[in-house]
């Protein structure tokens, strides 16, 4: 087993309840709505949460996020989950984060969403220390795992073996985190795809689009959330690259 080692928290200043990183000067999330974003700019072009009722609804569901940041993605993507009837598939949400937040920074960036504190308090309570490594969690009868890999995308993501059903390509933009936006990044997400796995992402980036074209995804714009002009989503296919815009609408 590999030793783990204490990892640097982030480092946050305040505008209210929402961080921002003083590493990468950015907020975690949107000021106006946070939580409406998590669900504009991942859940709707995943198709979420329909999909999690599709399939072999033995096979858990995977979403797999690079950021975890606040925890937020994860949460919205929790709720949506409860709120679809049974049969569904069991959730499993793989996310990767090179620097954790402590759990009390991690608790008062999520108190602006008193509606979400069935879900936050449980995630609090399990919320593990910030060493290198995998931890996993599990909630709702254990149908429900959150599978938190404190590490480097570069060099601990290749090393977890799983197919994502969805991706969340989240993680400040890559003009402030270059270091995480790579061409073997790009070339990781595809080897953890299946045919049809589709992916989501704030950013309109040009060198974004290309690298995700290049590793073998279809490329579509959207109007992005708020002040944001684009973003980006799709899905992978091994045989098919493809790069266009508005081709299908987020459901209303």
């Amino acid at each position: 087993m590999a030793k783990q080692t204490i990892l640097t928290p982030a480092q946050l200043t305040w505008q209210g309840t929402t961080p921002v990183s003083v590493s990468f000067e950015d907020f975690y999330f949107s000021t106006d709505d946070g939580l409406s974003e998590s669900r504009y700019v991942f859940l709707k072009p995943n198709r979420l949460p329909e999909r999690f009722c599709s399939g072999d609804v033995t096979q858990p569901f995977i979403v797999a996020e690079t950021g975890f940041g606040t925890g937020l993605n994860f949460l919205v993507t929790w709720q949506a989950w409860q709120q679809q009837a049974v049969p569904k598939r069991p959730l499993h949400f793989f996310s990767i984060e090179k620097f954790p937040l402590r759990k009390e920074d991690l608790a008062k960036a999520l108190s602006h969403w008193p509606e979400l504190n069935h879900l936050i308090q449980p995630l609090v309570d399990q919320y593990p220390p910030i060493v290198s490594g995998l931890q996993t969690l599990e909630v709702d009868d254990s149908q429900v795992r959150l599978s938190l890999l404190f590490g480097d995308i570069s060099t601990d993501l290749g090393l977890s073996i799983f197919k994502a059903d969805a991706w969340y390509l989240d993680g400040f933009s890559p003009k402030k985190n270059p270091e995480m936006w790579t061409d073997d990044f790009f070339q990781l997400i595809a080897d953890k795809s299946n045919n049809d796995t589709t992916f989501s992402t704030f950013t309109s980036a040009s060198l974004v689009r290309k690298s995700l074209v290049s590793a073998g995804f279809s490329v579509l714009k959207q109007e992005g959330f708020g002040k944001k002009r684009e973003m980006l989503f799709g899905r992978f296919s091994s045989s098919v690259n493809f790069s266009g815009k508005f081709l299908w609408s987020y459901p209303a």
